[in-house]
């Protein structure tokens, strides 16, 4: 799985498709004052080549106001669609590690768009958060050497498990230019949108 922001360069979806990727995770939003440009037509064109899209939102938690980030980002999300789109994620690195900033946006967010997201993070941030259970199905990101393969990983608790790994910010896949972030996804069911009730 990769993950793209306006901080990429212009993809070619259709050879991201022929390296073998299935799915993309696409910046949407930042904070409340923030929306990456290229998402939109990047969905659109990811979605085209056969690529499953899921957008994020990187959260200000400085900011102290998660519901009205939430807002935001589901206004900028788009209508999802099962089999095309995957579930949306808060990006959650930055910022004072508020477990209940991360409770009340994942809150609002479902209950505006019907489905809960993932969260992502840093092991160390989390454990820094002291989250008393899992909110949320986790993308972890750990790198180690970050040198474009993945190596062994330890999970904060309270999770016991996590749906994907991004071990690396410089790896290469052809189709993106220059160095891109990607991750190794265990739990595939676990992104998806439910068929019905969206």
């Amino acid at each position: 799985m990769l993950d793209l922001s306006n901080l990429n360069g212009e993809p070619d979806f259709r050879r991201v498709y022929a390296a073998g990727q299935r799915r993309v995770e696409l910046k949407v939003s930042e904070g409340l004052h923030f929306d990456d440009r290229y998402y939109a037509a990047r969905r659109r064109r990811a979605q085209a080549a056969g690529l499953k899209t899921a957008g994020y939102h990187f959260g200000h938690p400085w900011m102290g106001m998660p519901r009205e980030e939430a807002r935001h980002f589901a206004r900028k999300l788009g209508r999802l669609v099962p089999g095309k789109d995957l579930r949306p994620c808060l990006d959650f690195e930055e910022g004072p590690p508020s477990a209940l900033w991360a409770l009340a946006f994942i809150a609002e967010l479902k209950r505006i768009v019907g489905v809960a997201p993932i969260l992502y993070s840093y092991p160390d941030f989390l454990r820094r958060a002291h989250f008393r259970r899992p909110p949320a199905p986790l993308w972890l990101a750990s790198f180690g050497r970050n040198d474009g393969r993945e190596h062994p990983f330890s999970i904060p608790p309270p999770w016991r498990g996590i749906v994907a790994h991004q071990y690396s910010s410089r790896a290469r896949v052809a189709g993106v230019p220059g160095l891109v972030d990607i991750s190794h996804v265990f739990v595939p069911r676990a992104l998806e949108l439910p068929k019905a009730g969206l």
